[in-house]
């Protein structure tokens, strides 16, 4: 059996207002905002509960970290979700795209992984 090496998330827009890790010159994530209010974090590298977690910074990954907050929202009722692969973070996109936040929060509020759903 022939195992290919699977690139499953890029690099797509950079942040501005995230400060990336200050070792790497590497963008590792993505913040994308949407009308209803909700906005997403999606990262990898250093310090992140992702692929390449202890490593050197890489702009592709295999798994990703996804915070999903609300700008009206000042505290954090959904933590980050950690190991997150390709198609789970397509969902969150876009169940944080579609759904509002109380939805989320009843969905995702108090997971720490992806695999624990």
């Amino acid at each position: 059996m022939i195992l290919k090496k699977k690139v499953m998330i890029k690099i797509c827009k950079t942040n501005n207002n995230y400060p990336q890790d200050p070792l790497t010159e590497e963008s590792t994530g993505i913040y994308m905002e949407f009308d209803n209010g909700n906005n997403i974090s999606i990262q990898w590298g250093r310090g992140t509960y992702s692929s390449h977690r202890d490593g050197e910074a890489k702009p592709e990954t295999s798994t990703a970290e996804v915070l999903i907050c609300n700008s009206e929202v000042v505290d954090f009722p959904i933590h980050p979700l950690g190991w997150c692969d390709s198609d789970m973070v397509a969902e969150l996109i876009y169940q944080t795209s579609t759904m509002t936040f109380k939805d989320l929060v009843r969905k995702y509020g108090e997971k720490e992984s992806c695999d624990n759903e």
